[in-house]
């Protein structure tokens, strides 16, 4: 469900409320609602932007930008996950570190992480960003886990763009710092999916046996 962590008590605008409430109802019971009402969600969530803006409501601000990117991704958009990062970049410049002390009691921190992860996604799969966009990009996602926190999504991902070039030394080096925080995941992070650039490189390496005893885990 989205917004599963926003305290509708705390939001002042009504309308803000009811179209976080109409997206609750639309997406409860599992991701194939997701799919099934994806017209509609986007619709809600581009108006949710441009009202939270409006308001200064700048963690639901950002929440609705990631909610927006990921909904995107769920249908393989990725033109348009592209278009909202360069608003992404704009923005969290301007009032992310003001604000951020504003909303010492919600996600917003790691918000920024998330939202880096699906660009990444949309980067990888968009044949229109070049490797030079990429290692930019990959310098700021950098910067963004070292500050913020969930690393091991970092490192998944790049262990995911290791594998695409055959670059045997970065990916070999992101899965030993992916190791040191995949047991950061627990709770918050679905494990195979964080798993799975991880077993693709172990896979790729010949490490035939703990491949087996990961896949046996998942």
């Amino acid at each position: 469900m989205m917004y599963t962590s926003v305290k509708l008590v705390k939001i002042e605008s009504d309308e803000i409320q009811e179209l976080i409430c109409r997206t609750q109802d639309l997406t409860r019971g599992g991701y194939d609602l997701y799919d099934q009402n994806y017209k509609v969600l986007v619709s809600l969530l581009k108006r949710l932007l441009r009202l939270t803006r409006q308001e200064k409501e700048w963690h639901l601000y950002f929440y609705t930008l990631y909610e927006l990117m990921y909904l995107y991704a769920r249908n393989n958009n990725y033109a348009e996950i592209v278009k909202y990062a360069e608003l992404y970049y704009k923005d969290s410049a301007l009032y992310m570190d003001r604000e951020l002390p504003n909303y010492p009691d919600t996600n917003m921190a790691y918000i920024n992480v998330w939202t880096y992860d699906k660009i990444f996604e949309a980067y990888y799969e968009y044949y229109q960003i070049d490797d030079a966009k990429m290692e930019i990009f990959l310098k700021r996602y950098e910067q963004a886990v070292l500050r913020f926190g969930k690393e091991y999504t970092y490192y998944s991902d790049l262990i995911k763009l290791g594998m695409l070039y055959r670059d045997t030394k970065r990916t070999q080096e992101a899965a030993r710092k992916f190791l040191v925080y995949a047991d950061d995941m627990a709770q918050t992070y679905c494990y195979v999916c964080g798993h799975l650039p991880y077993l693709g490189q172990l896979l790729l390496a010949g490490q035939d046996q703990k491949a087996e005893e990961l896949m046996l885990n998942m």
